[in-house]
C-alpha cells in the first residue's frame, strides 16, 4: 500500500473541539491537512506517531495576545507554542503595529522599546501590508491574525492630542482603517483606558466600526473602564455594535480593584440582554487574578497628551507635578497590588518585584510621588503586574457561555530580552491552566468544555473555518497533551517556565514542539481576515 499520509497519530483520545464527548481514533495527517479520522492502516502513512493514552486536540487558538514586536526578534513565539498556541490574533487594546505614519512614528517607536524588550525595531514599515510582510518573510512559530490599532489610527490622522477630530482627520483615521483592512486585518481594537485611544468619544468609535462592518470585519474593545466604570464601559461598548453592526469583542473581561468584585455578574447580564436583542457581542477572560499594564494606567488622559515625553515634561514641573500627584490620590489606586516588572534602564534602582507603596515607604515618600518619581527616570515606561481581580470572577467568567479563553499575552522565549526579569505567568501557562487546574483539579467544566472554549468556539467566532476542530479538511494545527499532567508551572515568582504535559504541537502539518522540546521550525503564517467572519446581529 502506497504512503497515503505524511503521519498518524495513532490511539489518540480524540476531543475535537466542537464541545462533544471523546472518542478513540487515529488521526492522519497529510499535506498540513487533517486527511482522515477513525481506524487508519498503519501501512497508509510515511510516520506512525503513537499516542495512546494521550488527548489529541485542536491548536489552541488565542483571540487576546499582544505578540506585534516580539516576533519580529524571535519569531518562534515559545511561550505561546509550548503550551499548544497555533494561533494568535495581535494587535488588541489599541495598541497595534500599524498603521504607522510621521505624526506618531517617534511616539510609537518609543513605547514599543518596552515591549520589544528593549530591541532597536527601527520602524521600517507605515502600513499594515508593510508590516505584515516583513513579519511574515523569516517565518513564524505559530499562525497570527493582526488587528489594526485604534492608537495607531487616531494617532496617525492627528497626532496625541485630547480633542474630537476634524471632519478631514476623521475621513483620514477612516482611509487608514480601510488599509489595514484591505491589507488582511481581522478588525479594529481600542484602547479606551489609554490615549490616544482613550480621548476618543463613542460617535468616533461608532464612524470606525462601520467600515469594519462594510468590510465584515470585526471590533475588539479594550473598554473604558474595568473599576467603578465597569457597566456603563460595557455598555457603550454594546452600543457601538447595535450603532454600527460590526461584531464586538469585549477583552479580558474583569472587574478590577477590590470595591469592584462581583460587578461581573452584572456586566454579563448586560452581556446576555444585548445578545438576546440580536447584537453580536462576546468576551475573552484569562484564568489569573492579576493583570499586567503600565504605570501609566491611574495618570490622568490630559497628563498624557502629546506622549510620553510630554508627560514626563509636565511631572518635572512642581505645580503640575502637584496635580498629577492630587488626581492619583483621588484614584485610589491600590499601590500595594501593584508589583514592578519591567523598565527600560532593566533594574537601575533595584526596584524590581517591588510594589509601589513598598518603594514608597523605602523612600519615604507617598506612593503617588514615587510613581511619578519612577515615570520620571523611565521615560514613561514603566509594567506593573497588579493584582486587582477576585477569583470568584474568574471562575464565573470562565464558564459564562459568552466567554472563551485568552492570554493577554505576548510570545517570548527564556532567553529572549523579555525572557529576563519579572513577568506574567500567562506568557507562558494560559491555556495548560484552564485545562489542568480548572478543568481536571476543580471541575468547573469538562475537559472536553476546556478545550471547546480554547478552540473550536474561538476558530467559529472569528469566522476560522479551516481551525479549531479535529474534522477532516481543516488544518493539521493540533496539541498532543497528557491529561492526568498538563499544568502551568509559571508563578509571577518564577514567570518564565514552560508548562507540563505538553508533548506534541503542530501547526499547518510540522511539529513546532516534539516529545516537549522546541523544534524551532517555522511553517506559521500571517492570516489573512476570513471572509465568512458571522457580522451583524446575530439569529
Amino acid at each position: 500500500m502506497p504512503n497515503t499520509y505524511d503521519l498518524i497519530f495513532k490511539n489518540a483520545t480524540v476531543i475535537d473541539g466542537s464541545g462533544g464527548l471523546r472518542r478513540r481514533a487515529s488521526v492522519a495527517v497529510s499535506g498540513g491537512r487533517i486527511a482522515s479520522i477513525g481506524q487508519i492502516p498503519d501501512q497508509a502513512a510515511a510516520a506512525i506517531l503513537d499516542i495512546s493514552g494521550k488527548v489529541l486536540a485542536p491548536g489552541f487558538i488565542d483571540p487576546h495576545g499582544h505578540s506585534d514586536l516580539t516576533l519580529l526578534t524571535e519569531p518562534s513565539g515559545m511561550s505561546k507554542t509550548m503550551q499548544g498556541v497555533t494561533t494568535e490574533v495581535f494587535g488588541n487594546c489599541g495598541q497595534a503595529a500599524a498603521p504607522v505614519t510621521e505624526l506618531n512614528r517617534r511616539e510609537t517607536g518609543l513605547k514599543r522599546v518596552l515591549l520589544s524588550g528593549g530591541d532597536d525595531l527601527s520602524l521600517t514599515w507605515s502600513s499594515m501590508g508593510e508590516y505584515t510582510e516583513r513579519l511574515g518573510a523569516a517565518g513564524l512559530g505559530l499562525n497570527v491574525l493582526p488587528l489594526a490599532g485604534h492608537s495607531e489610527i487616531r494617532s496617525g490622522a492627528m497626532g496625541y492630542e485630547e480633542r474630537a477630530p476634524s471632519p478631514d482627520e476623521l475621513e483620514r483615521m477612516r482611509n487608514l482603517l480601510r488599509e489595514a483592512l484591505d491589507a488582511g486585518a481581522l478588525g479594529m481594537s481600542t484602547g479606551l483606558i489609554f490615549p490616544p485611544s482613550a480621548y476618543a468619544d463613542t460617535d468616533e468609535i461608532v464612524e470606525l466600526a462601520k467600515v469594519l462592518a462594510e468590510h465584515g470585519a470585526m471590533y475588539f474593545s479594550h473598554i473604558r473602564g474595568e473599576d467603578d466604570r465597569l457597566l456603563t464601559a460595557i455598555e457603550e461598548a454594546i452600543a457601538i455594535g447595535e450603532r454600527s453592526g460590526a461584531p464586538v469583542q469585549i477583552a479580558h473581561f474583569k472587574a478590577f480593584q477590590s470595591p469592584n468584585w462581583g460587578s461581573v455578574r452584572d456586566g454579563l447580564r448586560l452581556v446576555d440582554d444585548a445578545v438576546e436583542r440580536g447584537v453580536n457581542v462576546a468576551v475573552d477572560v484569562y484564568p489569573y487574578v492579576a493583570g499586567m499594564g503600565t504605570l501609566t494606567q491611574p495618570v490622568p488622559d490630559w497628563a498624557q497628551e502629546g506622549g510620553k515625553e510630554d508627560m514626563v515634561k509636565r511631572m518635572k514641573d512642581s505645580a503640575t507635578r502637584r496635580r498629577i500627584e492630587s488626581e492619583l490620590r483621588d484614584a485610589r489606586w491600590e499601590w500595594d497590588r501593584s508589583i514592578i516588572a519591567r523598565m527600560v534602564t532593566r533594574d537601575e534602582g533595584g526596584e524590581f518585584g517591588m510594589s509601589i507603596a513598598e518603594v514608597a515607604a523605602e523612600r519615604g515618600v507617598e506612593p503617588e510621588a514615587a510613581a511619578v518619581d519612577l515615570l520620571i527616570r523611565e521615560g514613561g515606561q514603566v509594567s506593573i503586574v497588579c493584582y486587582g481581580m477576585d477569583e470568584a470572577d474568574v471562575r464565573y467568567t470562565l464558564q459564562h457561555p459568552a466567554s472563551m479563553v485568552c492570554s493577554d499575552a505576548l510570545a517570548v522565549t527564556p532567553d529572549h530580552p523579555l525572557g529576563s526579569g519579572l513577568s506574567h505567568p500567562r506568557f507562558y501557562g494560559t491555556f495548560p491552566r484552564v485545562l489542568g487546574h480548572y478543568a481536571r483539579d476543580e471541575g468547573l467544566f469538562s475537559m472536553e468544555e476546556a478545550v471547546h472554549r480554547m478552540t473550536g468556539k474561538t476558530a467559529d467566532r472569528l469566522g476560522l473555518a479551516r481551525k479549531g476542530k479535529i474534522e477532516s479538511g481543516r488544518d493539521a494545527d493540533l496539541v498532543v497533551f497528557d491529561e492526568s499532567e498538563i499544568i502551568d508551572r509559571s508563578t509571577f515568582e518564577e514567570p518564565h517556565r514552560y508548562p507540563a504535559g505538553i508533548e506534541h504541537v503542530m501547526v499547518g502539518g510540522r511539529f513546532v514542539v516534539r516529545n516537549g522540546q522546541p523544534t524551532h521550525q517555522l511553517p506559521g503564517q500571517v492570516l489573512q481576515r476570513p471572509k465568512d467572519i458571522p457580522t451583524g446581529r446575530l439569529t
